[in-house]
């Protein structure tokens, strides 16, 4: 590079000189090659005024005049080049001088420069002044400033901070964050679905990974494993959860116990299969308790409400009624009362049973459907004992002289007639007044009049219709066995019988 200088004497002055002076001009203008174009100084926004200043358009520096009385924004500094001409000494004018110029206005021109044969390049420049300047085009394409212009820099490598970074507000990672300690290596990301992936791992160790998904489930890996998953429906485990305790509400369970320990008062209670599907009751639950040989010992079914025992039932404990049956609904003088215990075979056929298994009465019966009832010790009866429907205590023993007449409970569809039965030794008499319906049972015999030995009738014809009832030997049920018009009238009845 020349520089000028000169000495005492009348030095000439040479076009070299000039072009020294050129040269150190473009050289300075090199230091924004590759820079945008941009306002150097000046050029300051004031009400509708733009005031004069130094441009930097097309890799030149130019001069701006400025403007005022601005109606429309933003405003533009274009390039606007022209040649000057000049006098030479073998002939006429000539260029002389190219000069590069700025211009401002609404809009650009859309014809080639004269210079550039180029479209003009310009600066947009806004009603509040903001317009690319020296600080953001310049140093702040090469630095990162303290106080940028503009609300975000770009940096195009990587920086290494030996410092401690503090971030007075967001950080904010495009990627994600990685962090390294050693062999440790940790990272947080997004991936392009959305999800949150927080993973670390440790000198050579499986990767242990934490991803929030787009759905907002949190999910926990180790590798591609996953080993659980917790969104708004709860959680879900892919592998064993190992506690000391669990407590949920007043439940806890803990080491071979479970227990309620919230209510402190003797109604504390553990509810096992009272709620089903969804927390509510449409469909029933069983119930099965195992021996822990994958065998079950206990079912209950919960349609049924049957409890099934796989195995023998002992009954432990000092009070004098250890097994009680009860009926939830009917007192016991309703003879729709029936309740037994059964015995069945593996295919729930009944080969016995002992209970009240009659609405008829209220008699207790003990029933062997595939064998004898054997009772291996003394028996005794404190009243009458039947054999194939005969007294048989009665015929070691004297019979009453007279029972004296006792009414009969006459079912007659609610119908009410006076019938009575009287024994008088060994011969029995029913009499009074009878309402014949068309079927079913007419009146039961009460248990201290004897039966009939052999099966009695009977009849009763009038003009249109035949009815007639029975009373099988050893029964005590008279029943309507023929009814042909023949019901729903009072009759006058009398049936007598020897036993």
């Amino acid at each position: 590079m020349k520089e000028f200088t000169s000495q005492t004497g009348g030095r000439y002055t040479y076009i070299d000189d000039i072009m020294n002076l050129q040269n150190l001009a473009l050289a300075f203008t090199s230091i924004f090659d590759e820079c945008d174009n941009f306002i150097i100084s000046g050029c300051q926004v004031s009400g509708t005024s733009i005031s004069a200043g130094y441009v930097y358009i097309n890799g030149k520096i130019r001069y701006c005049a400025g403007t005022s009385g601005v109606s429309k924004w933003p405003m533009y500094l274009y390039e606007n080049n022209s040649v000057e001409r000049v006098s030479y000494a073998d002939s006429g004018d000539k260029i002389g001088r190219n000069i590069y110029g700025c211009a401002v206005s609404s809009s650009v021109p859309i014809a080639n420069d004269v210079l550039t044969e180029a479209p003009p390049q310009f600066i947009s420049i806004t009603s509040d002044g903001t317009a690319l300047r020296l600080k953001e085009a310049l140093f702040g394409k090469y630095a990162l400033m303290i106080d940028s212009p503009n609300s975000v820099q770009t940096v195009q490598k990587d920086i290494v901070i030996d410092g401690t970074v503090t971030a007075n507000k967001d950080l904010t990672a495009q990627k994600g964050i990685n962090l390294t300690s050693g062999t440790a290596k940790a990272s947080i990301t997004y991936n392009a679905s959305g999800a949150l992936s927080i993973q670390s791992q440790l000198n050579g160790k499986p990767v242990y990974k934490v991803t929030i998904t787009e759905d907002g489930a949190i999910q926990f890996y180790i590798g591609d494993t996953l080993l659980a998953s917790l969104d708004s429906n709860g959680m879900t485990l892919k592998v064993t959860m190992s506690l000391n305790s669990i407590k949920a509400g007043n439940i806890v369970v803990a080491s071979n116990h479970i227990y309620n320990t919230g209510v402190a008062a003797d109604t504390g209670s553990i509810n096992i299969n009272m709620l089903g599907y969804n927390e509510g009751d449409s469909y029933y639950r069983d119930t099965k308790i195992g021996d822990g040989k994958n065998t079950v010992i206990l079912e209950i079914i919960g349609k049924s409400k049957a409890s099934i025992f796989y195995g023998p039932v002992k009954i432990s404990h000092a009070d004098s009624s250890l097994l009680s049956l009860k009926n939830a609904s009917l007192p016991k003088t309703d003879n729709q009362l029936i309740t037994c215990l059964n015995w069945e075979d593996k295919n729930s056929e009944q080969i016995g049973y002992m209970g009240y298994s009659n609405i008829s009465n209220k008699d207790l019966y003990i029933k062997n459907n595939i064998g004898n009832l054997v009772l291996n010790n003394d028996v005794y009866v404190t009243g009458k004992l039947f054999v194939g429907g005969i007294d048989v205590i009665a015929r070691t023993i004297e019979y009453p002289k007279d029972s004296g007449w006792i009414a009969i409970n006459v079912q007659n569809c609610g119908i009410t007639t006076k019938l009575y039965v009287r024994q008088v030794g060994k011969v029995v008499s029913i009499q009074g007044e009878l309402h014949t319906h068309h079927s079913g049972t007419i009146f039961t015999l009460p248990n201290t009049i004897d039966p009939p030995k052999y099966k009695i009738g009977y009849s009763h014809n009038k003009g249109r219709g035949n009815w007639h009832c029975t009373i099988q030997g050893g029964q005590r049920n008279c029943v309507v066995d023929y009814c042909n018009n023949g019901c729903s009238e009072y009759i006058g009845f009398l049936m007598t019988y020897i036993i």
